[in-house]
């Protein structure tokens, strides 16, 4: 197992377990009513805020962990790289969406986000 490996591991760790922050921010501070994603609310709505930010919770644990585990066994260092950028961005986004679930700071992510999440909104949901 190369250093390069090792930081892979690492971003993926980083980006699932800061995903805990958005969860748990969300089940305190926005709830059902709030959601601004609308797969999120239809979620939501099925299963409760509670059990829908975890199962969102799990489902990214399984896919960031599937293709950490793939990227570690590929030999590319350009993917490898790629891989741990991306999980760095998960990160990011999930510190985020939990300051902006707790004190309504927005990032211009999250402004890019909610203006997404209203038009997907509008057209499907």
């Amino acid at each position: 197992m190369d250093t390069v490996d090792i930081f892979v591991i690492i971003c993926a760790a980083l980006a699932a377990l800061t995903k805990i922050i958005d969860v748990v921010t969300t089940i305190k501070y926005v709830g059902v009513h709030a959601e601004v994603n609308p797969i999120g609310r239809w979620l939501f709505n099925r299963v409760g805020c509670t059990a829908g930010c975890w199962l969102t919770f799990v489902f990214e644990v399984i896919v960031i962990g599937g293709v950490a585990y793939g990227i570690v066994l590929n030999d590319s260092v350009v993917e490898k790289v790629l891989c741990m950028l991306i999980c760095l961005f998960f990160a990011g986004t999930h510190i985020s969406a939990g300051v902006y679930n707790t004190t309504h700071r927005s990032t211009p992510f999250i402004r890019m986000m909610i203006r997404f999440y209203r038009r997907l909104g509008s057209k499907w949901f």
